[in-house]
């Protein structure tokens, strides 16, 4: 694969000391492209991680303000509703903080 690589590039070993070559090649001519890809994907997933975050605690907050509203001010029929969505919620969030606890 490395061999793959660097011919991708215009490289193309020869046939002495060929392992060596290629490792001092990839090295070279590999480590700041690999680096760089792997830096973009981590971003690109910490970005959607950040989204997910911000995702639970947006739904931590509407809860609480709900919690109000609803204990005192909602019909039965919507009361039922919303309580299904924060159950489901909470569910959401217990796993993940089990999750989080288990590492």
């Amino acid at each position: 694969m490395a061999c793959a690589y660097l011919y991708k590039l215009g490289y193309k070993p020869g046939n002495e000391i060929v392992h060596q070559v290629v490792n001092e090649s990839l090295i070279v001519q590999g480590r700041h492209k690999i680096k760089n890809h792997l830096l973009e994907n981590y971003s690109e997933e910490k970005q959607k991680a950040l989204i997910v975050v911000d995702n639970y605690l947006d739904n931590y907050e509407r809860e609480k303000a709900k919690r109000a509203s609803f204990q005192y001010e909602t019909t039965e029929n919507i009361k039922e509703s919303k309580a299904q969505t924060s159950l489901n919620r909470a569910k959401e969030f217990f796993e993940l903080m089990r999750e989080i606890l288990e590492t």
